[in-house]
């Protein structure tokens, strides 16, 4: 990745590369790191060292239909929405890893989440081996390293962490420094979280009309602060970004 002066300049997976990972899931030779980002998570990425951290992930989607279409507007490399829940890009990682029974690790939730998804995960895909699991919360630095090193020793094929940005994606680069097991990173978000109460958090009439997110917002406070502060504050921020570059 190279380096940015400002995350709004950042370069944007797409569909190609999308599918690119997938042939990799179970083959590759070398550890790969995913995220994604949104209006809201993007703004995490602003200050130098968290920008420095992006730098180290491998591939970066946009999980938002609103930085997609400012995204577009100003670039030539065209993307489309890839979110990591069941109604994009996990329901294609968990099938694959299922098909070929490969092994994973969750982090992220609380404990009772993380109890409760790996049970409905482990039912839906009964080939995938769940090599490790735990919450996504970590009482010392000490916890953090104990996590790892048992990750380590599990030798997933596939690593899920959900802990929100930008912890998510500290926590799968320190994996990735400590471990000499390639595997596939993903942050997922509140995808545990969701999964833990139903396989799929979205009904099938609001992924069909695009409304994930006015959906969000109904069922999730912090959704709606989001939308009604963040999102703005992120069309200003992006809009200004390029016009002070053009």
């Amino acid at each position: 990745m190279s380096n940015y002066k400002s995350i709004y300049d950042i370069e944007l997976s797409n569909e190609r590369q999308r599918l690119e990972i997938l042939g990799c899931l179970g083959n590759s030779s070398e550890t790969r790191l995913v995220t994604f980002l949104n209006p809201y998570s993007i703004q995490k990425f602003e200050s130098k060292e968290n920008l420095e951290l992006i730098y180290h992930f491998d591939y970066i989607f946009s999980d938002g239909t609103l930085l997609v279409k400012f995204y577009n507007i100003y670039r030539k490399n065209k993307i489309i929405p890839v979110s990591f829940d069941f109604s994009s890009f996990a329901v294609d990682v968990f099938e694959l890893c299922d098909r070929n029974s490969l092994k994973m690790a969750l982090v992220g939730g609380s404990e009772e989440e993380a109890e409760r998804s790996i049970e409905r995960l482990a039912a839906r895909f009964e080939n995938i081996q769940f090599v490790y699991y735990r919450n996504g919360f970590f009482s010392s630095s000490d916890d953090s390293n104990e996590c790892i090193k048992k990750i380590s020793l599990a030798r997933p094929d596939v690593v899920v962490c959900g802990m929100g940005t930008p912890l998510q994606e500290k926590f799968l680069l320190e994996l990735s420094k400590h471990t000499d097991n390639p595997f596939l990173g993903f942050t997922c978000g509140a995808f545990l979280t969701q999964t833990a109460y139903r396989d799929s958090y979205y009904p099938g009439y609001i992924k069909n009309l695009g409304l994930r997110w006015l959906y969000r917002a109904m069922k999730e406070p912090h959704v709606r602060q989001r939308l009604l502060i963040d999102y703005p504050r992120f069309v200003f921020k992006y809009v200004s970004h390029m016009w002070s570059e053009r």
